[in-house]
């Protein structure tokens, strides 16, 4: 009778860690999800839930205030539900050279109630990402782009969350073009030079 007791015993009691145990990692997967705070999947951008990322189009879009930029410029960024899309939950935003997996630039303005800023590749506020799991169909944030370099032709990379299962990832925006570099000579006066589609003509009065 007392070996069948502690028998029990000791399988109430391992009932009761694994469901602690299971508890633990389905809140910490939650409270990830929830705060937005995903510094830890800035290359991926594959929220740390269980399941993979859906193969079917997404219902939502990444769409971009310029077409072409230059060094410094401000691009507002929107993310939305369009139409009859259902609202999404968590979302994460970069910009992006094509092909690479570190962002560029950084966020300078956006509706601190909805989003916040994350440091990805140690860089400050070159991603941003939800701040809850409340319901949203709009989400607007502007980007700025690097000052002192030109890192060429970009698009906005998104993840979105509809619900736990239910996420996207590399929902982008059309590309957007670095602009021409455009320069100008400060020639004296007594010469000129005049480029033509058939080559270089140097010219002195």
């Amino acid at each position: 009778m007392r070996t069948s007791s502690l028998h029990q015993v000791k399988m109430m009691g391992f009932q009761l860690f694994f469901s602690l145990a299971v508890f633990a990692v389905y809140t910490e997967g939650t409270v990830a999800y929830s705060n937005g705070n995903v510094s830890n999947v800035c290359g991926s951008m594959i929220p740390g839930h269980y399941g993979s990322p859906q193969t079917s189009p997404s219902p939502y879009t990444v769409s971009a205030s310029m077409s072409s930029y230059s060094p410094g410029d401000r691009i507002m960024v929107t993310l939305e539900a369009p139409g009859s899309s259902p609202a999404f939950q968590g979302f994460m935003l970069q910009a992006r050279v094509k092909g690479n997996l570190d962002p560029v630039g950084c966020f300078v303005s956006f509706n601190s109630s909805l989003s916040q800023t994350l440091d990805c590749s140690n860089m400050t506020n070159s991603s941003i990402s939800h701040r809850s799991n409340i319901h949203k169909t709009q989400v607007k944030a502007t980007w700025e782009a690097p000052r002192n370099a030109t890192p060429g032709d970009i698009m906005f990379c998104a993840t979105f969350v509809e619900d736990y299962t239910m996420f996207w990832v590399n929902v982008n925006s059309p590309l957007i073009k670095m602009a021409s570099s455009s320069f100008q000579l400060n020639l004296p006066p007594s010469k000129y030079i005049l480029l033509a589609a058939t080559g270089l003509f140097l010219n002195y009065y």
